[in-house]
């Protein structure tokens, strides 16, 4: 169906300002859709006011400006896909953000528990080494009564011999108290107390041997024990 209305020079330059001052592009299709007429001639005509446009800004600015005015929807188009590319890397670093944000969450969780644990074992630490103090603390005091018990006994003990060297028999005041007192405190007075008096190991077991053999210590001795008293015997006899 041919449309009635006939599209002049004038209406199709009004028609292409009004899409202009819209935004819109002001081609052949829109200006057509306003001033009606056959379409070959509205590109007629549209051909003329372009030609008018490019004469006069041509003095000013050598850049055609019906070439701008087509080029306007495809740079609109340009600007929608770059935003749309913007948006897009934007959401990207902020998954990126998110995403390392949670790691370092982790590790400040690890880093916590870390700090938390160290902190208990150094609680730990502490109460073993008021515990060990103590028992320090503990022995020290029970060295000190059982050097003076042992000094108000020293008189009745037996003289020293060859079995029993005068080293060890200097012990056996200390060892006399220790009657009916644990197998690991008496041991461990008497151990402190060779260290104190300069004494090796050696001595500390032979003295203890000999105290058991006397009957100074309630314990009873081992067949080994037994075998070394009666190597010192003999000695003792030779002598």
């Amino acid at each position: 169906m041919v449309s009635k209305t006939v599209a002049n020079l004038e209406s199709v330059r009004s028609a292409y300002q009004q899409l202009l001052a819209r935004g819109n592009s002001p081609s052949a299709a829109n200006v057509l859709k306003l001033t009606g007429g056959s379409k070959s001639t509205v590109l007629k005509h549209l051909a003329v006011v372009r030609s008018e446009r490019l004469n006069a800004s041509h003095d000013d600015d050598p850049s055609a400006s019906f070439l701008a005015d087509i080029a306007e929807p495809v740079l609109k188009k340009l600007w929608a896909a770059a935003k749309r590319h913007a948006e897009g890397a934007l959401a990207a670093e902020v998954r990126e953000f998110r995403a390392a944000y949670a790691g370092l969450r982790e590790d400040f969780e690890l880093l916590e528990a870390s700090e938390e644990a160290a902190t208990k074992r150094a609680e730990l630490a502490e109460n073993r080494l008021d515990q060990l103090l103590q028992s320090t603390s503990e022995l020290q005091a029970a060295a000190q009564l059982f050097r003076a018990q042992a000094s108000a006994v020293s008189s009745s003990l037996p003289a020293p011999t060859a079995a029993v060297p005068e080293e060890t028999s200097t012990l056996l005041a200390l060892l006399a108290v220790l009657s009916g007192a644990d197998e690991p405190i008496a041991t461990k007075v008497l151990y402190a107390e060779l260290e104190a008096q300069g004494h090796k190991p050696h001595e500390a077991q032979k003295a203890r041997t000999h105290s058991i053999d006397r009957g100074y210590i309630g314990l009873s001795l081992t067949e080994k024990g037994r075998n070394r008293v009666r190597r010192d015997e003999p000695k003792a006899a030779a002598s």
